[in-house]
C-alpha cells in the first residue's frame, strides 16, 4: 500500500525494511523499494544493513550513514555524526 500510494507529496521512513531476510531477496526487495520511490519522485529516507544495494541502483539516490569509530582499548564509539557515503560494511 506504501508503494501505490507514494508520491511527490509523500516522506516514507523505512527502518531495516528488509531485516531478517535473505540477503539476495532483500537486496532486490530494498533496490525495487528504491526505484519505484525515486520514480515516484517520493522523499524518503530507509536505514539498512544491506550496503551492496548501492552498486544496484542507478539513480539520483544520496547515501549517508551514522558514523562510528573502533578502538582495541574503548570498543566501538558512536560519533552520532551523519556522513556521506555508504557506511563500511564491518
Amino acid at each position: 500500500t506504501i508503494l501505490k500510494l507514494a508520491n511527490y507529496n509523500s516522506l516514507i521512513l523505512g527502518d531495516e525494511i528488509c531485516h531478517g531476510t535473505e540477503v539476495s531477496s532483500g537486496l532486490a526487495i530494498l533496490a525495487a523499494t528504491i526505484e519505484r520511490l525515486t520514480a515516484a519522485r517520493t522523499s524518503f529516507v530507509l536505514s539498512t544493513h544491506l550496503h551492496q544495494v548501492c552498486s544496484l541502483i542507478d539513480s539520483p539516490v544520496r547515501y549517508y550513514h551514522l558514523s562510528v569509530i573502533q578502538r582495541e582499548d574503548l570498543g566501538i564509539i558512536y560519533e552520532r555524526k551523519l556522513k556521506p557515503g555508504p557506511g563500511p560494511s564491518q
